[in-house]
């Protein structure tokens, strides 16, 4: 799958959980900085993706 394979080689991305049907990434990430690399990342292969709390 091409996030889980773009997400797990980042540096600071601990987990990369990703749920197909309902179009979910659950990340765990060292900081705020690693988050905003991983969205941007995910934007750059198609899947522009937003934070949630």
């Amino acid at each position: 799958m091409a996030i889980k394979r773009e997400l797990a080689g980042m540096e600071d991305i601990r987990v990369v959980e990703v749920d197909v049907p309902s179009k979910a990434v659950v990340l765990e990430y060292r900081d705020a900085q690693a988050l905003e690399r991983a969205l941007a990342a995910l934007d750059d292969i198609g899947y522009p993706a937003q934070a949630e709390a």
